[in-house]
């Protein structure tokens, strides 16, 4: 444990770079610290986001972009990048509460009129007391409501009844939940509340301080901890004091809290004789707890602390993963048939992605080559691990970078349904080796015919005899880059013409693939089979993300003359590694019997295929 005298350090306004004269403070759960500035001349009325940065920079959001008119009244900092904002509506004559999420480039990613959707309606015994992230990134709203029970009793009494609920709303659906119950208790009033993910099976947890109307001596402050789909699993009482006394709370992501609390009418004085209202707390997986005091009273401060793991890390950035096949900065034969994840906990699938990337190691820009659904039949669960299969098309080139990255909830634990937290850019790299032999088959060359979809047909047919050129090259470059080869390996020959078995019509493309120019160049072969696994996997594949190889059809995949290929693949293989069984034919003959095969497949598919070369031209 890191001595928390010792690994102190301030930031203190006395530097003379706060300019403010009224804010407020809250720290977002991943370690932002976010001033909260309100208008000089108006103190109900935010005008600046002020967020200081855990490595010491930091940056201005100023809320003039959204509109001068409305009043920002409350902010949420979600995360250091993210904020909710509240301010009051008017939507056809009536008075309302607006929602609005931000980032940090001042940039609105969504707008909630919550009344006039009817997804998040705040009735006038109810507060809206924090907002928070969630691991899913759906966002966590705290609400109280108040009611009175009249008792006929000799004094006729009300009786106040406190209630605390639980919404959130969704990442996936962008609608808000109904509300779920927390908790509940008679003659209590609010003090503070905080909440915040646990990073643990156990979802999620607020920190809650009440004091008892009945006893205005006694503060209760309370741990809830609580699943995101609403569900009550622990609620205990974390302190009791005799003192007007706030409590947040913070998990750690390797573990543990940090726990700070403020003192309003009791302050205290440390050793070195500063008076201070607020102390820090620290409480590792073990129980043991740690105090400390924090800023002089009189002044503004940020302190950082240096606080040890109590989880191990594996070089994930995330404690709940073990081990994953490739392993990090492995490197491996291209053409895997697998990667794999194992997590501390059994896990079961839940709904978002996984991503492979090739890294261009020019641009250090990353390619998507395949993505996975946790829920594709293509991965597997076994216990703690879950395995994908993925076809030999995507981690396929010789000395090359690639990255994988998980989604946030893309699993999530078994035990409560909990999403767990994935693995971020730029962390899950590996290398393939570089290539030492040559293709052991090189064909010499091929010409392969895909299919337009019907959205792809339209689209085709809406464009100029220009345009139309245009497409057709796109389309090249889209698939060069995708398979990935050498650029001039593929050539259009602008033959096009509707496939006559579609209804309705659907247009077929020819494409020559041309033979490499050395024996370490990708071969012919190679190059038809990742093109048509690319295309069959459509849905998950790079291909589904460019602008113009979307519209080629995966039903259909690329057809070629399988016989012509076999035969000249086994004319120019090494077969079992014995140069004996190389049939030692010349280029010239290769050639010849290439040209040979094309006009035998041409005559035989000519009352299939009639190739309509005027169609662009004409």
């Amino acid at each position: 444990m890191v001595n928390a005298e010792t690994a102190l350090r301030f930031y203190q306004n006395s530097k003379g770079d706060l300019r403010y004269k009224k804010f407020d403070v809250n720290s977002s759960y991943d370690g932002g610290l976010v001033l909260k500035i309100f208008d000089d001349d108006n103190n109900n009325r935010y005008k600046t986001i002020y967020t200081l940065f855990p490595n010491g920079t930091a940056t201005y959001i100023n809320l003039d972009f959204a509109n001068k008119n409305i009043n920002i009244s409350r902010i949420f900092p979600l995360t250091m990048k993210y904020y909710f904002l509240l301010y009051d509506d008017i939507v056809d004559g009536n008075k309302q509460v607006t929602g609005m999420l931000i980032d940090w480039n001042s940039q609105i990613i969504q707008e909630q009129h919550t009344t006039v959707r009817n997804s998040f309606d705040l009735s006038t015994n109810s507060t809206l007391l924090t907002v928070f992230s969630l691991v899913d990134g759906s966002f966590g709203f705290i609400t109280t409501e108040v009611s009175y029970d009249n008792y006929t009793t000799l004094n006729n009494t009300s009786v106040r009844t406190l209630y605390l609920y639980y919404s959130f709303l969704s990442f996936s659906t962008h609608n808000i939940s109904e509300k779920f119950l927390l908790y509940y208790a008679k003659n209590v009033n609010f003090i503070y509340i905080s909440c915040s993910p646990s990073h643990s099976e156990n979802g999620n947890v607020c920190m809650m301080t009440l004091i008892e109307s009945s006893m205005q001596s006694t503060v209760t402050t309370y741990q809830i901890d609580f699943l995101s789909s609403g569900s009550v699993i622990k609620l205990n009482i974390r302190y009791m004091n005799f003192f007007n006394e706030a409590y947040y709370i913070l998990p750690l992501f390797y573990g543990g809290s940090v726990i700070t609390n403020w003192n309003a009418t009791q302050p205290i004085v440390n050793d070195n004789q500063y008076v201070s209202n607020l102390t820090g707390h620290i409480i590792p997986l073990n129980g043991n707890e740690y105090k400390w005091e924090l800023n002089p009273i009189s002044r503004f401060s940020r302190a950082i602390i240096n606080i040890a793991k109590f989880r191990n890390d594996f070089g994930y950035e995330n404690p709940n993963v073990i081990s994953t096949y490739p392993k990090i900065n492995d490197i491996i034969s291209p053409n895997i048939s697998y990667i794999s994840i194992t997590f501390s906990s059994q896990i079961s699938k839940s709904l978002n992605n996984l991503y492979i990337y090739q890294i261009n190691t020019t641009t250090k820009q990353n390619k998507m080559r395949q993505f996975y659904p946790a829920n594709s039949e293509n991965c597997t669960i076994l216990n703690n691990t879950i395995l994908c299969n993925i076809s030999q098309s995507i981690i396929n080139r010789w000395g090359s970078s690639y990255v994988i990255v998980v989604d946030n909830n893309f699993v999530k634990f078994a035990s409560t349904g909990e999403p767990i937290y994935g693995i971020a850019e730029n962390v899950w790299t590996f290398n393939t080796i570089s290539q030492t032999n040559p293709e052991s088959s090189s064909l010499g060359a091929a010409t392969a015919i895909v299919r337009l979809t019907h959205n792809g047909t339209k689209a085709y047919d809406s464009l100029s005899k220009f345009e139309k050129l245009i497409f057709l090259d796109s389309l090249l470059n889209e698939l060069i880059e995708s398979i990935p080869t050498t650029p001039g390996r593929l050539r259009a020959t602008n033959r096009i013409q509707y496939d006559p078995s579609t209804s309705p019509s659907q247009y077929l493309l020819q494409i020559v693939i041309l033979a490499p120019t050395d024996h370490y160049q990708v071969s012919v072969s190679r190059i038809i089979s990742d093109t048509r696994s690319l295309i069959k996997n459509m849905d998950t594949s790079i291909m589904s993300t460019n602008s113009y190889t979307k519209y080629l059809d995966s039903s259909y995949g690329l057809k070629v003359n399988r016989s012509n290929v076999m035969l000249l693949d086994c004319l120019t293989s090494n077969f079992g590694g014995f140069e004996l069984l190389n049939a030692p034919f010349l280029n010239n003959t290769k050639n010849w019997i290439f040209r040979g095969s094309v006009v035998e497949t041409i005559i035989e598919s000519i009352p299939q295929l009639i190739i309509q070369v005027c169609n662009i031209y004409c």
